[in-house]
């Protein structure tokens, strides 16, 4: 339950692109002095950098040693990125159309209850004969309603997972581009 509601991805796959975007970050990040001046800042041609031991990262070690150019490494990445965004993407929609289908099933219930109702009217009536049929009418309202929201609360989770994943995925890349262009050496710890 916590992983559903933290910021990490669900698919390793996913975790090693996050992972190591990380570090990257940290990595091509510039520094300023007091004054404004660059104090630690761009990746120097030929450098060697150090990044987390995971299949991603051998992948590209691999790929920067063989000379690959920037398409073969964004291909890499693709193949990591996309199992995960078909899951998001999926889940999403499937827990989008729970959510508009609940309120139909719910309503649904109301007319049957309803309709059974009326069906008793006519003859001797009491609040005793027509309460059950008013509570299931009322009850499948309620069910309706609840389960809509909770779909859409999930749904909408997926969505901003999806979104995480594709800036993740964008920002990965441009560091990708970096290191390939400055013929950067990994190290891997």
């Amino acid at each position: 339950f916590t992983i559903f509601f933290s910021s990490r991805h669900l698919i390793p796959k996913a975790s090693y692109i996050q992972e190591t975007l990380t570090e990257l970050r940290e990595t091509l990040q510039f520094a300023r002095d007091s004054k404004g001046d660059i104090k630690v800042g761009p990746l120097q041609t030929e450098q060697t950098i150090t990044l987390p031991d995971n299949p991603l990262v051998r992948d590209i070690q691999r790929l920067l040693n063989e000379g690959k150019g920037f398409d073969y490494a964004e291909y890499i990445a693709h193949s990591y990125h996309v199992e995960c965004h078909e899951l998001y993407d999926y889940s999403s929609s499937n827990f989008d159309f729970g959510a508009v289908s609940m309120p139909i099933v719910g309503l649904m219930g109301t007319i049957l209850g309803l309709m059974s109702m009326f069906d008793n009217l006519g003859g001797d009536i009491t609040v005793e004969a027509l309460s059950p049929q008013l509570a299931m009418a009322l009850k499948s309202t309620l069910y309706g309603a609840l389960f809509s929201v909770g779909f859409k609360i999930l749904g909408s989770r997926f969505e901003q997972r999806l979104r995480a994943l594709d800036y993740d995925y964008e920002t990965f890349c441009r560091a990708l581009q970096v290191l390939i262009e400055n013929k950067i050496k990994i190290e891997i710890s």
